[in-house]
């Protein structure tokens, strides 16, 4: 059963993260509008930008990222979810994005009691050996994995930054459990998902892939039993992961709430522990999965 609840942590007692990330689409109407507009207004007098962001291109500076608004605003009106995707995707692929990784870093004291509890639930179920992060950015936390599950050989980081990539090889090389590759997570997983491996997203990843896409990695990923997922992830306010079946374009990006509960036992998982809780002005889920 899913729980839902407010964290208990005031802003009076801690400053709210600061989420500063390449798409941003303001909450209140007059502002959300007015920054649609003038970056509708950038597309048609540099007709050039679109193709630009298409191929990865970092808005540099504030009438660029009201250009990649209105672009994302675009193809969300026409359900564009193929072209969404590929957008946020190659927006990420980027070295420039490298600062937005340091949000999700923030969150990790707040969230480890829930994140450990997932662990937990699942690793009591399989010997694992492997364990994947998909979208590990800096690093960090494929190292903090490490060092806090010794019963587990290996450690993979997939990212689409080839650029971080290569910090994190620098970085970590005095670890050897630790693994980099740069790629696309969806062709990574078709070709190298095996057994008693447990798969991990961190603080915001799958919200950047569309619905079928998700759906194809979990079948990747299940591919080869006994196989684990633990996701956190976070989802739109007013979305219920308990009740829907389809994923759903909505939030401060414009980007993508999935069902994880529903998407994971499509594959064929059992659900171990489930979680949907607010903070930092942000709704998030943390679940675990396996498939015997």
């Amino acid at each position: 059963m899913i729980t839902m609840e407010k964290n208990t942590v005031s802003s009076a007692q801690k400053p709210p993260i600061v989420w500063d990330f390449p798409v941003g689409i303001p909450d209140t109407k007059f502002r959300k509008w007015a920054k649609i507009g003038a970056g509708q207004l950038m597309l048609l007098l540099k007709p050039g930008l679109k193709d630009k962001f298409f191929s990865g291109h970092y808005p540099k500076d504030r009438y660029e990222r009201a250009a990649l608004a209105s672009l994302v605003n675009n193809l969300k009106k026409s359900q564009d979810v193929d072209h969404l995707a590929k957008l946020h995707q190659q927006i990420w692929a980027k070295t420039s994005g490298f600062s937005a990784y340091e949000s999700t870093e923030e969150l990790l004291m707040e969230v480890e009691p829930y994140l450990m509890k997932s662990f937990d639930k699942l690793l009591d179920k399989s010997a694992f050996k492997t364990l994947v992060e998909i979208g590990c950015g800096t690093g960090k936390f494929l190292n903090y994995f490490s060092e806090k599950f010794p019963m587990i050989d290996k450690f993979i980081g997939i990212d689409i930054s080839a650029g971080q990539i290569e910090l994190n090889k620098a970085k970590y090389e005095h670890n050897p459990r630790l693994e980099f590759h740069a790629g696309d997570a969806i062709e990574w997983l078709k070709k190298n998902s095996s057994t008693n491996t447990v798969y991990v997203t961190y603080g915001g990843v799958l919200e950047y892939f569309n619905e079928d896409q998700v759906n194809n990695m979990l079948d990747s990923m299940t591919q080869h039993a006994p196989a684990g997922l633990v996701v956190f992830e976070p989802i739109a306010d007013g979305f219920d992961p308990k009740k829907e079946k389809h994923s759903k374009v909505d939030g401060y990006e414009f980007n993508f709430s999935h069902p994880y509960p529903h998407f994971a036992r499509q594959a064929g998982m059992e659900i171990q522990y489930e979680k949907v809780f607010y903070t930092d002005n942000a709704w998030w889920i943390i679940l675990s999965a396996v498939k015997k």
